[in-house]
């Protein structure tokens, strides 16, 4: 860089004075974010990085640092780069974000009045919770007892407030109102009941209600609430009135419906009266589960012909509370019959059928019995058992097997003989006549003497005219 200086007088002067530029990089960075956040939702965060020098900036590498306990959570990387940012020019770099606060937080919970007649969980007025995870609830029990001086209608009015213990700011408040009403003058009896009732029950017990004071009680309401309200049945629900002394004996009836689910239901017979307070007797119904099935076949009776097919339809019902898994099987009767039906005379369209309660199946057994002659004409008693693992059903049912007629000869062990043999028919017939089932000789004529070979192959009776073969004739 060179100056020039110049006087009046004419003593002019230059100078040169080395100066050396350096490079200027700024870099400015700016991040938008809502003020505000709903938790369990989405939202943007964007940072703006502008270069203010004179020279482009590179390779540069932005990174988005989370801390452990501010619930956010972004699917994107944490880490994103930059190739080049001119001078004068911004890039903007957007991370989607999810708000997520599972932390924990430190609540104090204090209930104050002017008279001190509360408690917060048998405490007296403060309590601390600790970790309370966020968007999760906790239910408290506030418990206000007046001093026994204190009048009937006093009206008592109690502000419980929490406030966080990790921001001071966040606080919220309710207040709880209660009024002194009379002692009870109730007293009934038993105050807790636990039945175990099937489904499709019922059960019945007596509640009685007493008036322990010395004035008298008007008005006794009786009313079932809760799960078992529908089941419940009184022989009374109103008391007109109760002198002191005097007791009333209730019916109580509780009919469990018909298919109900196992489970464990509950519900009070709330107690109210006009000027003596309230009371309650608190019930309990276990309905356990139950396996029950019922069964009919259709029809009972069948008649078949050796060969046919003999159809039976059994109509499944599941008559208990829970689902259940059910198969078909035939058995022997123990009643009197020509004789029993073999299994593989048997088979069904299904093996087995699942039924929830109160559902209705029909499986289809189909009977056939073999067409031969050992197959005897009569009736066969048979018995069909519906079962599953917990529980049966039988019924009782009768096959006919009905006679059929039919000859069948069938020649075995010999050959043909020449010239060939003639049988006689009318012998035939007439010894079918005299034994329609088993073996039969037949008599076939021949034109000459049989050999020695014909003696190695069948039996025979040795004449010149003829020869006797055992043959099977099925009838």
């Amino acid at each position: 860089m060179k100056f020039d200086i110049k006087t009046d007088n004419g003593g002019d002067k230059s100078y040169i004075l080395p100066l050396k530029v350096y490079d200027y990089n700024q870099l400015d960075l700016q991040i938008e974010a809502p003020d505000t956040i709903v938790n369990e939702s989405t939202f943007e965060i964007k940072s703006i990085l502008k270069n203010n020098g004179y020279k482009p900036l590179s390779n540069l590498t932005i990174e988005l640092k989370l801390l452990s306990d501010s619930g956010l959570t972004t699917v994107e990387p944490l880490t994103k780069s930059v190739d080049q940012i001119n001078p004068e020019t911004s890039v903007s770099l957007n991370w989607t974000m999810m708000a997520n606060n599972v932390g924990t937080y430190t609540y104090v919970i204090k209930a104050e009045d002017e008279t001190g007649l509360y408690s917060i969980e048998n405490t007296r007025g403060i309590i601390v919770f600790e970790g309370i995870p966020a968007s999760t609830f906790h239910n408290l029990t506030l418990k206000l007892k007046p001093y026994p001086c204190e009048k009937v209608g006093k009206e008592i009015y109690v502000k419980i407030y929490a406030k966080s213990q990790k921001d001071r700011r966040k606080d919220d408040g309710v207040i709880a109102h209660s009024i002194i009403v009379p002692e009870s003058m109730f007293s009934v009896t038993p105050q807790k009941v636990d039945l175990t009732i099937n489904h499709n029950s019922q059960e019945s017990f007596n509640i009685t209600i007493s008036n322990k004071g010395s004035t008298i009680l008007n008005n006794i309401s009786l009313t079932p609430s809760g799960a078992i309200a529908p089941w419940t049945t009184l022989s009374k629900t109103h008391i007109p009135s109760l002198e002191p002394g005097q007791s009333e004996n209730i019916s109580v009836t509780i009919a469990v419906p018909k298919y109900q689910a196992p489970d464990t239901y509950t519900g009070p017979i709330d107690i109210t009266s006009d000027d003596g307070g309230s009371t309650s007797v608190q019930i309990s119904v276990t309905v356990p589960e139950s396996y029950e099935v019922d069964s009919s076949v259709d029809p009972t009776y069948n008649a078949v012909v050796p060969g046919d097919t003999a159809s039976y339809n059994v109509t499944i019902k599941n008559e208990g509370n829970v689902n259940d898994t059910y198969s078909v099987a035939v058995e022997n009767s123990t009643r009197p019959g020509v004789g029993n039906i073999s299994k593989s005379w048997v088979s069904a369209d299904r093996a087995s059928t699942i039924l929830s309660p109160g559902e209705s199946d029909l499986i289809t057994l189909d009977i056939m019995p073999p067409r031969n002659w050992y197959i005897k004409p009569g009736i066969y008693p048979f018995v069909v058992n519906v079962s599953s693992n917990h529980t049966y059903d039988s019924n009782e049912a009768d096959l006919e097997v009905l006679p059929f007629h039919e000859v069948d000869i069938d020649i075995t062990g010999s050959y043909a003989v020449n010239p060939p043999g003639e049988v006689i028919d009318e012998d035939v017939k007439k010894e079918v006549k005299k034994n329609p089932k088993g073996e039969i000789n037949v008599i076939i004529k021949t034109k000459e003497k049989p050999g020695k070979g014909h003696k190695k192959s069948i039996e025979m009776k040795e004449e010149r005219s003829s020869m006797f073969l055992t043959c099977k004739v099925l009838a």
